[in-house]
């Protein structure tokens, strides 16, 4: 009978034990899963702000894209207002040889 007891006493010695242990490796694996969603969660923000770099970045290269094809387009038109001018001087300076040369 007293060894009966004996034994009933280490069972249950053994499976307090064995729960202690079940519950210690889930709270390990708890830490462990914990650790990784930090870890997950940090690169995931860093991936979010480089994305975020990059995003403002495209938008002010093609800003600055836009700008530069309107300040050519610009440049073209003054070079045709140039030219324009330049042929008047030289239709006048015609004029000009054209009523010197009636003078005399």
């Amino acid at each position: 009978n007293s060894t009966k007891k004996r034994a009933d006493d280490l069972k249950s010695i053994y499976e307090e034990k064995l729960s202690q242990q079940e519950d210690e490796h889930e709270a390990e694996i708890k830490d462990l899963n914990g650790g990784h969603d930090d870890e997950r969660k940090r690169l995931e923000d860093e991936r979010d702000k480089y994305k975020n770099d990059y995003d403002m970045q495209s938008k002010a290269k093609k800003k600055l894209e836009e700008e530069k094809k309107e300040l050519d387009e610009q440049q073209k038109l003054d070079q045709k207002e140039l030219a324009n001018k330049d042929n008047r001087i030289k239709e006048l300076e015609q004029k000009n040889k054209h009523l010197e040369h009636e003078k005399m």
